[in-house]
């Protein structure tokens, strides 16, 4: 689905259709987390705070890109960066991917919780 609409957009280079894909991903792969981190950090659970995460884990802001580059509006780039300033700046938080001993086990595996249940029944502890 991610392919076939960004293949629809007929203005948006390869090149634009290849970093809006890495960021789903980089977002997909790390939700769990993402949203650990942000209810630890009593922060809104948004779409733009989940894009902030995974620009946090790639390329994009973590390296100090300006937020215009992601969006155009001045309101929105001033209430990202904000966004930011408080993601990096509460409980020691250095990005999306870190995990943290109190996390839960499925969210530190990013899988669902039936799943692992299912394991650690079968595996007992030995499975760490």
């Amino acid at each position: 689905m991610l392919r076939r609409g960004l293949q629809q957009r007929r203005y948006a280079g390869s090149g634009d259709r290849q970093a809006i894909s890495a960021l789903f991903w980089t977002i997909y792969r790390a939700a769990a987390r993402i949203g650990w981190h942000l209810e630890q950090l009593g922060a809104e659970s948004t779409p733009r705070t989940y894009v902030l995460a995974g620009l946090r884990l790639g390329e994009g802001m973590a390296r100090g890109r300006d937020c215009r580059a992601v969006w155009r509006r001045r309101k929105a780039c001033a209430a990202s960066a904000r966004a930011m300033t408080r993601l990096r700046s509460r409980t020691g938080w250095k990005d999306a991917a870190s995990t943290m001993p109190s996390m839960p086990r499925a969210v530190r595996l990013e899988w669902p919780e039936a799943l692992v249940a299912d394991a650690e029944a079968a595996l007992g502890d030995a499975h760490g």
